[in-house]
């Protein structure tokens, strides 16, 4: 990884390569292990534990201002905000507040998930 970084840089930022193209020429920047070991490479921090840590720091204000949120947003969110509100596990509670941001920023849950479960099976 520490080799391809100018090249992979360099297809992406001056021959701007589509993502499917980059799909195909650097599969593993799209494996979680490596997206990780990349990051931490270039950050010295670890991508994973510093993004939920995060996450569960900010916790308490995001739901406020998805809870504040009205109209359309409100009615998406009531249901998946039900769940967050019943649970004690952290990894549900973790998921319900992702898919809540998804929501609000007005992106479609159904497609997001349905791609990260079609590139975890192909792994």
């Amino acid at each position: 990884m520490v080799k391809t970084f100018p090249l992979r840089r360099h297809e992406i930022v001056e021959k701007k390569l589509g993502v499917e193209d980059f799909k195909v020429r650097w599969p593993a920047l799209f494996s979680m292990d490596e997206i990780n070991a990349e990051f931490m490479r270039i950050t010295t921090v670890p991508l994973q534990p510093r993004f939920l840590a995060s996450l569960d720091k900010h916790h308490s204000k995001l739901i406020d201002i998805i809870r504040n949120k009205g109209g359309a947003v409100r009615e998406k969110t009531q249901n998946i905000l039900r769940v967050l509100d019943q649970s004690l596990e952290v990894n549900l509670k973790r998921e319900c507040l992702l898919k809540s941001l998804i929501v609000y920023l007005g992106e479609d849950v159904d497609k997001l998930i349905k791609e990260y479960l079609v590139s975890s099976y192909m792994q």
